[in-house]
């Protein structure tokens, strides 16, 4: 079984990071758009306030990856070795929306639950790469998944608008996401999430 170390936080950093999970809560819970965009503001300003910001993550994966972590129910993200370093980048509580690079799709959005540790068990093979595992681990929790492609946001349909790609002309916006970690604008993470839920929200 892996196991990780969680930070040792003193009781006001708890009681910070308590407020704070308590007011994205309500963030993820807000049904008009209106709400959700102040309760953004105030969780921000919070944020701010008491040092403590959260970061947006693209995790660029291939189908197959994307395919294997949605049948474990979103609950854990592997990194491959070229962003080892990244991956000791998040915390608890970071942001991070999932893009399938075949489809050039944008499939789910999760929360980090934990920080960074190392795990052996094989769970993800990549094409390419024979040898790689994954084995930079972090456990997720799952905000928004597409339960099939039908729900996936359609890159053309959002990605040329996104901050994160402005260098690149809009026929070859694909082309930034290149490599499995990227790292997002709170902008970039809002509109990804609000076009995803539209499209999950279909289903009802």
């Amino acid at each position: 079984t892996t196991s990780y170390s969680a930070p040792m936080w003193s009781r006001k950093e708890v009681t910070r990071c308590s407020m704070l999970s308590s007011m994205v809560r309500e963030v993820q819970d807000c049904q008009c758009s209106s709400d959700r965009a102040t309760w953004r503001l105030l969780v921000t300003g919070a944020q701010y306030h008491y040092g403590i910001m959260t970061t947006c993550w693209l995790i660029n994966t291939p189908r197959s990856y994307f395919e294997i972590a949605r049948e474990r129910g979103l609950d854990l993200l592997g990194i491959d070795a070229p962003n080892a370093r990244k991956s000791r980048q998040m915390s608890r509580d970071d942001e991070v929306v999932f893009y399938v690079s075949e489809s050039r799709t944008f499939v789910a959005t999760a929360r980090v639950k934990s920080q960074a540790f190392e795990g052996h068990e094989e769970i993800w093979t990549h094409p390419t790469r024979p040898r790689e595992q994954f084995r930079s681990r972090l456990r997720i929790e799952a905000s928004l998944v597409a339960s099939d492609p039908t729900e996936e946001v359609e890159g053309l349909q959002v990605g040329p608008s996104l901050e994160y790609v402005k260098r690149w002309p809009p026929e070859w916006w694909h082309l930034a996401l290149f490599g499995m970690v990227h790292i997002l604008s709170q902008r970039d993470f809002d509109l990804l999430e609000t076009e995803l839920k539209r499209s999950t929200s279909r289903r009802t």
